[in-house]
């Protein structure tokens, strides 16, 4: 897809990555990480999958960036379940 759309612009970072992985970081995307790489005004549509841990990270990323809730997506790797505590 980023080789057909100039404007998509992959990011990879790993848990645990394998030796022929390349990668942008190791861990967990941080709220630092995560807003260089958004335009300033942080008008995007954010899509994002992965199991619960990482799934609740970036759901309070991007509460702290003031991204709004209609502008955010996201799916489950297995049931689906409310991200924000209640």
């Amino acid at each position: 897809m980023a080789e057909a759309h100039e404007n998509v612009q992959p990011h990879y970072i790993y848990s645990d990555p394998l030796p022929d992985d390349v990668a942008h970081g190791e861990g967990l995307i941080g709220t630092e990480t995560l807003n260089r790489l958004l335009p300033q005004d942080h008008d995007v549509d954010l899509y994002f999958l992965g199991p619960k841990p990482f799934m609740r990270s970036v759901w309070q990323i991007t509460r702290d960036l003031s991204i709004p809730a209609g502008q955010v997506r996201y799916e489950f790797f297995g049931p689906m379940e409310e991200l924000e505590a209640v």
